[in-house]
């Protein structure tokens, strides 16, 4: 995992506090609860598509593709306990089918090409040869590495774990794959500027056994110049989706450090997997 050499304080009590949402109490008024539900409801209601084989997919809204940043942050508010005191995928089973369905369908991404940051339903667009030199292919939308799109996925499955309550779908080999396959990414983008690469079983896509290269990016798509020592890991672009300027990028950083905390207990717990620990 990313180096820290600091002792790791520790973590505030699970779940974070959240401000109850209730008819009946004081805190928001019926207006404001009834803008909150129809805005959770817009999502299930125009973006989402239940798949078969126990999957779903969701969509980010003016694009009918799946981000993976994106789709994770549509469903957080199914499991977070913001709803009398708990989370809506424990509420309701067939939320907790949705949010199970992307899980499983996000790994499977992640397998097919752990760079890649949007996705397609399936693989019946034709790419140009131009999109093709850009890392898109079959189920690729877009090829933009992002960091925090990993970070995304483990703090969904981090907070479906706390909350619902079915596990089945982690307990997927898929899905513990998912998370060995990002982890050993963000090792090896820590010297992305010796082109150091992922290797090993679960590296078998298209793209991968060779350093991550995008069009666009300086240094022949390598990116801006970065130090191999800093203990940092790389990407190429910024949740805008913007090429990054410097490629140690700190709030992804940031962001990786608290969800490999969330990976520690779950390897632990979840998965006993005492290496990924």
């Amino acid at each position: 995992l990313l180096k820290v050499t600091r002792k790791r304080p520790k973590r505030a009590a699970y779940p974070p506090l959240y401000p109850k949402i209730t008819r009946n109490g004081a805190v928001l008024s019926k207006e404001a609860l009834d803008m909150c539900t129809r805005a959770l409801w817009h999502t299930l209601e125009t973006t989402t598509i239940v798949l078969p084989d126990a999957e779903s997919f969701i969509h980010t809204g003016d694009i009918d593709d799946l981000w993976l940043r994106d789709s994770a942050a549509q469903v957080h508010p199914l499991v977070t306990p913001t709803f009398n005191d708990k989370a809506l995928v424990a509420q309701d089973a067939k939320l907790n089918r949705i949010v199970a369905g992307l899980i499983k369908r996000t790994a499977m991404y992640i397998r097919h090409d752990p760079w890649a940051n949007a996705f397609r339903i399936d693989d019946s667009y034709v790419f140009s040869e131009a999109q093709k030199k850009m890392g898109r292919h079959d189920l690729i939308s877009t090829w933009n590495y992002e960091l925090d799109s990993g970070c995304y996925y483990m703090r969904l499955l981090y907070y479906y774990w706390r909350e619902s309550n079915n596990h089945d779908v982690l307990k997927l080999q898929a899905v513990h794959e998912a998370v060995l396959i990002m982890v050993d990414l963000w090792i090896a983008e820590q010297q992305h500027e010796d082109d150091v690469v992922a290797t090993g079983p679960l590296f078998d896509c298209l793209n991968c056994n060779k350093p991550y290269r995008y069009p666009g990016l300086e240094r022949d798509g390598k990116g801006s110049a970065t130090n191999s020592s800093s203990g940092l890991t790389w990407t190429a672009f910024r949740p805008s989706d913007d090429e990054c300027t410097y490629g140690f990028l700190v709030p992804a950083n940031m962001f990786a450090v608290v969800v490999l905390e969330y990976v520690v207990e779950m390897a632990t717990v979840l998965w006993e997997d005492k290496a990924l620990a």
